[in-house]
């Protein structure tokens, strides 16, 4: 079938939210798709209620796995798939109108592009809006007025550091074998981007919401801080480094070097939070961070006209120390209505 589209839809425990997500999908005035519903080892009603829009409608296809996380789910749902072009959903979350799908497939289409991004509304637990557009003020205009991006402008003007796979609609002959790293629990979708974009693609971007992001209070990435997260967005500086020997747009190396770089004084902002804080002898040494900032200190020796945080020429832990004085001083000074 010409265009057909291929929903990746991992499930997992989502039983209160599944409806409404194949719901939206369900009522999409573009017909030609298919839905591959992966239970991943769900242990609520959830498989059951895939099973039954699979039993009405054999364009949603039910599978059941071992849990294995989300990059393991989307990986199982991209082999079992079909289409021409391949949408990621997370299964709480949903399409905010009928019509979006065919609004992708005609940006797609009409210009033969490889992947096209679009963006997305945050809405309540409750499914109800409180951020209409989360489209950010930083997107050039220049990239929204044209027809075609190339991978540099996706990565440097478009994306802004939301690397979200919901929000692309991609050809599915640009994966070849790219899938996502199953070891990864956490920011797998900046490595899977890192990856993916190292090509010179043709892309789209549209600043058109047509997801809604479900901000979940009782999500256990909000509620539950892991070390392995940490491990995850600290190891990514090394992805970024160690992607720009296959990027075929050089121009991407110094945004790659940059990011690589900052992922590091990113994550050791959270690293310093005080719900981290008590374990950073542990952090400091499971993730190497002595290593890590000598490699980043190197990297910077690559940049140019770019200044970086006192942070880099500091140890690790002085530089978290450095982090937690200026939040407490910030502190005092809001305390004194000396700032906002």
């Amino acid at each position: 079938m010409k265009n057909l589209v291929s929903f990746i839809i991992p499930v997992y425990n989502v039983e209160s939210y599944l409806s409404t997500c194949l719901n939206s999908i369900l009522h999409q005035t573009f017909t030609d798709w298919e839905a591959i519903l992966v239970d991943d080892g769900s242990t609520d009603n959830s498989g059951e209620i895939a099973l039954t829009y699979a039993k009405k409608d054999n364009r949603f296809q039910y599978y059941k796995k071992p849990n294995g996380g989300l990059s393991s789910a989307r990986n199982y749902g991209i082999d079992k798939s079909h289409g021409d072009y391949i949408i990621f959903v997370d299964s709480d979350d949903f399409w905010v109108s009928d019509t979006c799908l065919s609004e992708l497939i005609e940006r797609i289409s009409k210009n033969d592009l490889d992947v096209v991004r679009g963006e997305y509304m945050r809405v309540h637990n409750n499914g109800v809006i409180y951020e209409h557009n989360a489209t950010t003020t930083r997107i050039k205009k220049d990239i929204t007025s044209k027809e075609v991006i190339d991978s540099y402008e996706m990565m440097k003007s478009a994306v802004q550091g939301e690397y979200f796979s919901w929000l692309f609609i991609f050809k599915r002959i640009i994966f070849n074998n790219i899938r996502f790293d199953e070891k990864r629990k956490f920011q797998e979708d900046i490595d899977f981007a890192i990856r993916l974009f190292c090509r010179n693609l043709r892309c789209g971007y549209t600043p058109t919401p047509f997801y809604a992001y479900r901000q979940r209070e009782n999500s256990s990435i909000m509620t539950t801080p892991r070390l392995t997260n940490l491990y995850d967005s600290f190891s990514l500086s090394y992805v970024f480094w160690n992607n720009i020997e296959h990027l075929e747009d050089k121009r991407l190396e110094e945004q790659y070097i940059y990011n690589g770089i900052m992922m590091y004084y990113w994550t050791l902002e959270t690293a310093s939070q005080d719900i981290y804080y008590k374990q950073f002898k542990e952090i400091q040494e499971q993730a190497q961070l002595k290593q890590l900032r000598k490699d980043a200190i190197e990297w910077i020796k690559h940049t140019k006209d770019k200044s970086f945080p006192i942070h880099f020429y500091c140890s690790p832990r002085n530089g978290a120390r450095l982090f937690r004085l200026r939040r407490n001083i910030g502190s005092i000074l809001r305390k004194l209505h000396l700032i906002k």
